[in-house]
């Protein structure tokens, strides 16, 4: 394993105004229900999603990063109790003018282990046991790449 699998998940006020990396904020990681604290994010998550962002050269929205545990099993959210978004470890992304399939080939690509192919986005994941599915049937697949 590399310097760059190995998970640091990082602890962060909500009130922090940080810069994470050249285009990531944490901001755009902070729970959606507007009040949890502290901020759970792995700093391998953003250097994936930096890749990401780098490779196609344009902007990488997160729909969802970090979820608090109430969030997360809010009606709005139904998320797994076990997800890795609880744990800073995982984010929705989508990329302006790239499909959610050609990210999620990239991501598989530069060995990210964790990915959901959804039809309007991409789960990107810092685990390094290696879980691909598609949508939310969570139907297992091998990869993501065209056999």
């Amino acid at each position: 394993m590399n310097k760059e699998e190995t998970t640091m998940v990082k602890t962060y006020k909500r009130s922090d105004k940080l810069q994470l990396s050249k285009d990531f904020k944490l901001d755009e990681f902070k729970c959606k229900c507007g009040k949890c604290d502290p901020i759970l994010l792995d700093t391998v998550l953003v250097n994936w999603l930096q890749r990401i962002r780098d490779h196609f050269g344009r902007s990488v929205h997160v729909n969802s990063g970090y979820r608090c545990k109430t969030h997360n099993a809010s009606p709005k959210v139904n998320g797994s109790p076990t997800s890795h978004h609880v744990k800073g470890m995982a984010a929705d992304i989508r990329v302006e003018g790239i499909t959610p399939e050609e990210v999620a080939k990239y991501a598989e690509s530069i060995g990210i282990q964790r990915i959901g192919l959804y039809d309007t986005f991409v789960h990107i994941g810092s685990a390094t046991t290696k879980s691909f599915w598609l949508g939310h049937e969570h139907k297992i697949v091998e990869t993501f790449q065209p056999v």
